[in-house]
């Protein structure tokens, strides 16, 4: 099997994590689980200082694999569900600056790979970015709706997440999802510049504050975590065309 996220070190501590699934750099439990194992070994490595996830070219995600998940039987779709609570947790508790190098499409759990960045890049053109999971029938698992909650404007969560359709990358840009838009060509050095400017920072204080930031968010999704209390464990997958 061919690397499915590809580490590249850079001058400084940085670490650009490029996910490499071809075509569309879908989600599935094992997959969600090794981005969580690359990001928590890179938190612990004393020598990285700020990490930069990026994708394909003109794709960061597509979201969860809806190829393999009519196939899943009751057990397969709980994992499921637990592990993009877990993973997304995670990763939105991330101690280092986590820098996102939206390099295209963001779609659906592809989406919240933007949510959780420090600071979030994307590209000029035609990239796409959207909530569709209502057009799916799949409601949204605690950890990702807490992410919703905490990272979007009341307004803005509501017109994604009641919709499903999707914008372009003005418009996320216009509502502050995204920190700013460069051309393609310019997207990954311009994310390590960032990085570099992140990784400047006290790691100690950088670690305390940002997880104070999200505070509430998480200690929420923590206590879901914990108690398998996910208010959606029954009816997830219900309407899966």
């Amino acid at each position: 099997m061919a690397d499915r996220l590809l580490e590249d070190r850079h001058d400084g501590g940085i670490v650009v994590v490029t996910i490499n699934r071809p075509p569309a750099n879908a989600l599935t439990a094992e997959f969600l689980l090794e981005i969580e194992a690359k990001l928590k070994s890179l938190e612990d490595d004393q020598d990285v200082r700020a990490v930069v996830l990026t994708g394909r070219e003109k794709i960061l995600s597509a979201g969860l694999d809806l190829k393999e998940l009519p196939n899943l039987d009751e057990k397969g779709h709980q994992r499921t569900l637990d592990t993009l609570n877990s993973v997304y947790y995670q990763l939105y508790n991330f101690a280092k600056p986590l820098i996102v190098a939206a390099s295209g499409h963001a779609i659906a759990g592809g989406f919240f790979l933007v949510l959780v960045g420090d600071y979030r890049i994307g590209i000029e053109g035609g990239a796409q970015y959207g909530l569709t999971e209502v057009r799916v029938g799949v409601p949204f698992p605690v950890c990702l709706i807490e992410i919703v909650r905490s990272e979007l404007p009341a307004h803005v969560a509501r017109r994604m997440l009641l919709q499903g359709s999707t914008v372009d990358g003005a418009a996320v840009r216009a509502w502050g999802i995204l920190d700013e838009i460069v051309p393609p060509n310019l997207l990954i050095e311009r994310a390590i510049e960032v990085a570099r400017e992140y990784a400047e920072q006290p790691a100690g204080a950088y670690a305390v504050i940002k997880r104070q930031l999200r505070a509430p968010a998480l200690a929420h999704m923590k206590n879901a975590i914990e108690n398998g209390d996910d208010p959606v464990r029954n009816i997830w997958f219900d309407e899966l065309p």
